[in-house]
């Protein structure tokens, strides 16, 4: 499927098949196509619970407003960001030196510029929170491809998330995806879109095409 294909099927679905079940190899190969998702320094600062079992629905529900797809969709991935920059810094360049990508002269710098923000909280959930957006992205469009629906949701309390899912106080929940199959088609065409010239700046914010 391309890229265009899927981001033109992929609705935001709710209404899921309750009967419809991901089986494992289908997770595991949903994930090696979400695991290429970029991040900064590849350093992928991620982490997936897949919500499957009926009583983790459950408590996933009352973290999230009691939201019903939760119930009905095959399983929902809470998607993590984690803040610990240096938390993957090892390996990677570890494999990156053995590869000849750099040298262990620029290893050290890297390591410093990340030891940088050590005390920087702020920037480290941000840093957090996009790179583990890509790869909820990603998630989305890999589903599409393997012929799932999926939908994105932010309706949810992280701190009740990080408390009934024993996450670590370095992660951040940053979105939860419902996965599973559709139990009816959208009962309308996709919603107005902002268009080009209605978005698009050009070189500096206000200027956009067509005018004088």
């Amino acid at each position: 499927m391309l890229v265009s294909e899927a981001l033109s099927r992929r609705r935001a679905t709710r209404d899921y098949d309750p009967g419809f079940v991901i089986g494992d190899e289908v997770l595991m190969r949903l994930f090696s196509l979400v695991k290429l998702a970029p991040s900064a320094m590849n350093l992928q600062p991620w982490e997936f619970i897949v919500v499957r079992d009926a009583a983790a629905k459950k408590k996933l529900r009352a973290c999230a407003m009691d939201q019903y797809q939760i119930k009905l969709a095959s399983a929902t991935v809470i998607v993590l960001g984690n803040t610990d920059m240096m938390a993957h810094f090892e390996p990677v360049y570890a494999d990156l030196l053995a590869l000849g990508g750099t040298t262990p002269e620029r290893v050290e710098g890297s390591r410093r510029y990340v030891r940088r923000f050590d005390g920087d909280v702020r920037y480290r959930e941000l840093w957090a929170s996009r790179n583990a957006a890509l790869a909820a992205m990603a998630l989305m469009l890999a589903a599409q491809e393997l012929g799932l629906d999926s939908g994105p949701m932010d309706g949810f309390y992280p701190e009740k998330v990080l408390a009934e899912f024993k996450v670590p106080a370095n992660f951040l929940p940053v979105m939860l995806v419902t996965l599973g199959r559709r139990a009816k088609e959208p009962p309308y065409p996709r919603q107005w879109r902002r268009d080009f010239a209605d978005m698009v700046h050009l070189d500096v914010f206000g200027e956009k095409k067509g005018r004088d």
